[in-house]
């Protein structure tokens, strides 16, 4: 029907089946049986919710104008704008179901990513509380400036027993081969090809408390192929700036589970 051919009736009709289609929602229990539309403009009328009287003794009025112009008729129960009522709510149902359907899986979506930022907050606050515990345990001496490869002297020590104490704080290295990384997930991205991936192995070692160098090998090589200083605050702090990848050059590793690893190896078993 073109907007040229919509007389006063059609507009009539319509507005009526609106009005019917809000009175049934606003009051769902007249949707239980076969719809009396005299009956529902009835009720509508009587209620104590002045919109709904108004709407009830409106559509009422409407309702006898469409039948006078022979639109509808009351001796089929006005069977045509019945069918229209009822397809309009069975539609709107239907979409109802579909909107609360989408929203309890946005909650179930929004309520994973609450759980995994709680989990993450308390694992940045653990890493936070072990990497103060180890910046008090290791500055005792005030005069002491220690970077990675330096040999600690003075003081009032020997050079012998600064020796033995790095020692002391020198934690490992680790292997890990290639591989188990990758199925750990660990590793997320790796440009070396898969058919030497099983002749590669990855070594990390603490020097000092809260500085980590991890060192990637090929079997059958003395020197590492690369090496890098990892620094525990950074790797926090990569993590709270949600930077999810470090950049090894040939592989890219996933800095939580970086930190997991980590936190595995080195930092809970001197708890």
């Amino acid at each position: 029907m073109s907007e040229n051919n919509i007389t006063q009736n059609d507009i009539l009709y319509m507005e009526t089946k609106a009005i019917y289609v809000q009175l049934i929602r606003s009051l769902p229990h007249l949707a239980s049986g076969p719809l009396d539309l005299d009956y529902i403009a009835e009720v509508a009328a009587t209620t104590k919710d002045a919109q709904l009287v108004r709407k009830g003794i409106k559509v009422r009025d409407m309702l006898k104008e469409l039948e006078d112009a022979g639109v509808i008729d009351h001796r089929d129960h006005y069977k045509l704008l019945v069918e229209e009522i009822t397809q309009e709510l069975t539609h709107l149902g239907n979409l109802k179901e579909k909107v609360i359907q989408e929203t309890d899986s946005l909650e179930g979506v929004y309520n994973t990513i609450l759980d995994h930022n709680n989990y993450l907050r308390s694992q940045l606050e653990s890493y936070k509380a072990y990497l103060q515990n180890v910046r008090i345990q290791s500055g005792g001496d005030k005069n002491l400036k220690v970077g990675i490869g330096v040999e600690i002297e003075g003081g009032g020590r020997s050079k012998r027993g600064n020796n033995n104490n790095n020692k002391a704080l020198v934690k490992g290295p680790v292997k890990f081969s290639h591989n188990n990384l990758e199925r750990d997930g660990v590793i997320t991205e790796s440009t070396v090809p898969e058919n030497r991936r099983s002749n590669i192995f990855f070594t990390i070692s603490s020097p000092l408390p809260g500085t980590f160098v991890i060192a990637m090998h090929f079997k059958g090589r003395d020197k590492p192929i690369l090496e890098m200083d990892l620094k525990l605050d950074d790797l926090l702090e990569k993590q709270q700036d949600s930077v999810e990848l470090l950049d090894l050059e040939y592989v890219r590793l996933n800095v939580s589970k970086t930190l997991a690893l980590l936190n595995k190896t080195f930092i809970n078993r001197n708890k």
